[in-house]
């Protein structure tokens, strides 16, 4: 897995006096992963509960780690592409 550093992604919760206002999907760079922070910001402006927005960072930081590896835009992504990813 050479390259795994490169494209490592992480998710970063700020708070204010503890509880989650924001979450965010940061690649390596220190970026924003734009279409993941779009939509976890969407969660936010429907109220949901900073608990589902983390999951959904959580969960979405798989198949974006697997993009950036693989070099694909997410709209590149097709069937074959599944395979490798769940492997």
């Amino acid at each position: 897995m050479s390259g795994a550093v490169d494209c490592e992604l992480r998710v970063v919760k700020e708070r204010d006096g503890g509880v989650v206002r924001r979450v965010r999907l940061i690649d390596a760079s220190g970026s924003e992963v734009g279409r993941v922070c779009r939509f976890l910001g969407h969660l936010s402006d429907r109220r949901l509960s900073p608990n589902t927005w983390c999951a959904y960072a959580y969960d979405l930081k798989y198949p974006f780690t697997f993009l950036a590896r693989e070099g694909l835009e997410w709209r590149e992504f097709r069937a074959p592409y599944a395979v490798r990813l769940l492997g």
